[in-house]
């Protein structure tokens, strides 16, 4: 009797009507029972929000309807305490809020009577994993500190970068504003990428034990992703509290072999799950050669693969922190020096001398809280490349 390190649980779901996901939540969540938590635990419901732009239409942010079952069945089995929350994706101006309202996620928590949290608008925390290569001290949310346990939420997408955004990944968006993009501009390829995800993920697994992971597989991102792609309906959800066994599952039903996802791999190494197949218990309705999906399409990175050859990493790393470096600057003329803006930085990025008002830009994670309290437009973002070349 083979002896198995993981389990991950599979059920299928045609699409996202209420009665489906919740009968598919609960064969995946009760494959799985006991969960790792108690009665009555402050559970954090961790979707991926990275897109502000792209509706249910594309499935590049996980559904409102799978967040909202999970939580039902957490409500139901465990009277859990809900809090939704996350951070857009690169610290675009406004992009949690804007992808909080196409995804409905402010009907699902006031469904769930969950608390609904923008990760950019409260403080940070400092995140020590001695083990890291890359990452091992870095900043993430404070909210890390008030919560029991962390419902991982990923969407089942390719990306251009790590392959697929998976489990592992979805992780990066408990770094709140341009904390994300630091990470990319340290770790700006994909195996650096890969390095710094199991880094993050290891050392907000020491902070909050108790984790569990579910994928959202109904309809699929196939091609370039994480937002370019397009809809590739798959039918499935899954369910693990092994995050790496839950990307090997993913990445079978996408087609790339688990072994070569840097990803995956390096989680293994640093004991965060099982990346071996055998290793892995598949519970449901689908056994592993059940799983792929003929002809998904993966994503084209060969235009990237022969840059990353001839131009030097940290060269990259440059040049993308000030592509999409979007900071505010101060508008002296403006400002009236009410000091609004100094007390609405969770960064403590602000502050007033009798020289006027001075932004640290290492400090800054563009969460754009002081734009959001500035009676004087006192401060402003350059909204691309002419204005970032021109200024104002």
């Amino acid at each position: 009797m083979t002896a198995f390190s993981s389990r991950v649980s599979s059920s299928r779901c045609p699409d996202y009507q209420s009665s489906h996901l919740t009968r598919a939540v609960e064969n995946c969540l009760t494959a799985l029972e006991p969960l790792p938590f108690s009665r009555g635990a402050r559970v954090l419901l961790k979707p991926n929000c990275l897109s502000a732009t792209h509706g249910p239409d594309l499935p590049v942010n996980t559904r409102g309807e799978v967040i909202e079952a999970v939580g039902q069945y957490l409500q139901n089995h465990y009277q859990a305490s809900l809090v939704i929350a996350d951070s857009g994706g690169m610290g675009s101006y406004g992009k949690t809020k804007r992808a909080y309202a196409l995804m409905g996620l402010e009907r699902a928590a006031s469904r769930l009577k969950a608390e609904l949290i923008n990760l950019e608008e409260i403080g940070l925390i400092e995140i020590v994993n001695p083990q890291g290569k890359i990452c091992s001290r870095f900043k993430a949310t404070a909210l890390l500190d008030q919560i029991d346990v962390i419902i991982n939420l990923p969407k089942l997408k390719t990306h251009i970068l790590t392959g697929l955004t998976g489990a592992v990944k979805n992780f990066l968006g408990l770094l709140p504003g341009s904390l994300k993009r630091d990470i990319h501009v340290i770790a700006p390829n994909g195996p650096l990428m890969a390095q710094a995800l199991v880094d993050i993920w290891g050392g907000i697994k020491a902070k909050v034990p108790r984790i569990l992971n579910l994928m959202d597989g109904v309809v699929a991102l196939e091609g370039a992703g994480p937002t370019r792609g397009q809809a590739r309906a798959v039918g499935r959800l899954m369910a693990s509290t092994d995050p790496v066994a839950l990307d090997v599952a993913a990445s079978t039903i996408m087609g790339f072999n688990p072994a070569k996802i840097p990803s995956i791999v390096l989680g293994a190494e640093a004991g965060l799950g099982t990346a071996d197949p055998s290793g892995i218990e598949l519970l449901g309705d689908a056994g592993w050669p059940e799983l792929p999906v003929p002809g998904f399409k993966h994503p084209f990175t060969r235009t990237r693969e022969w840059a990353e050859a001839i131009i030097p990493a940290w060269l990259i790393g440059k040049a993308f922190d000030w592509l999409y470096e979007a900071k505010p600057r101060v508008r002296p003329e403006n400002c009236r020096e009410c000091g609004l803006c100094v007390q609405a930085c969770p960064a403590q990025a602000l502050s007033l001398s009798e020289g006027g008002l001075h932004l640290k830009q290492k400090l800054c994670i563009e969460c754009y809280c002081c734009l959001e309290h500035c009676p004087s437009q006192g401060l402003w973002v350059p909204r691309g490349l002419r204005e970032k070349i021109l200024g104002d």
